[in-house]
């Protein structure tokens, strides 16, 4: 109903609405409640993206800590290599040394 009603008001043809209020009310407060959702939701989105940038810079700082470990075959552990081999495939660092 909200659809039809909106591509009543935005056509060519002057919407006719027969005096009932209610379908238009109904659209406006469809509408209302949707940009407030968008600004929650565009809220919630930056506060992620912010958490998701803090938790990479932490994964960048442990891969150049693991990264100063012994290799296994110089004595190191074989769980650190493989979590530092973690580490960095997650950061998208693979092969860049």
């Amino acid at each position: 109903m909200a659809g039809q009603v909106l591509r009543l008001l935005v056509g060519e043809e002057p919407a006719v609405l027969d005096g009932n209020t209610d379908a238009l009310r109904s659209v406006l407060r469809t509408g209302a409640e949707a940009c407030e959702r968008f600004g929650d939701v565009h809220q919630e989105l930056a506060t992620a993206l912010r958490r998701i940038s803090e938790l990479e810079d932490l994964l960048a700082q442990v891969a150049v800590v693991l990264g100063t470990e012994l290799l296994p075959v110089d004595g190191g552990a074989w769980p650190v290599f493989m979590l530092a081999q973690e580490v960095r495939r997650a950061l998208g660092h693979a092969g860049r040394e």
